[in-house]
C-alpha cells in the first residue's frame, strides 16, 4: 500500500549539486487532506517551480485512499469564493 493513511508526511530527501559538490536537504512536510486553489503554490524567487492557481475557490478534499491506491475525493466550491465572470471568448478568468 502506497499510503498508510490520508495524512502521511512526505519523505525528506537530498538534492545534490554536481557542480559544487553541495547538497540541499528537502525536509519532510506534513500530509494534507484539503487542497484549496486560493492558497499560493508559487514563489517569485523560483518562478519556474510551483504553479499559479486561478484562486476561484476550488476545494478538493481527500476522503480515503484504498489499499489498491485509489483515492476517494470530493470537489466543491469554497463558501466564500470570489465571483467569476465568463470572458467574451468563453474562457474563464479573473477580471
Amino acid at each position: 500500500m502506497f499510503f498508510r493513511s490520508t495524512t502521511t508526511p512526505t519523505r525528506s530527501f537530498y538534492l545534490h549539486n554536481a557542480a559544487t559538490g553541495g547538497a540541499y536537504r528537502v525536509r519532510s512536510e506534513p500530509g494534507i487532506r484539503t487542497f484549496d486553489d486560493r492558497n499560493s503554490f508559487w514563489n517569485t524567487t523560483i518562478p519556474d517551480e510551483g504553479v499559479k492557481t486561478p484562486g476561484v475557490g476550488v476545494v478538493v478534499d481527500l476522503k480515503n485512499i484504498s489499499s489498491q491506491g485509489v483515492a476517494q475525493i470530493s470537489v466543491s466550491a469554497a463558501k466564500n469564493a470570489p465571483a467569476q465572470q465568463a470572458a467574451a471568448n468563453g474562457s474563464h478568468g479573473r477580471h
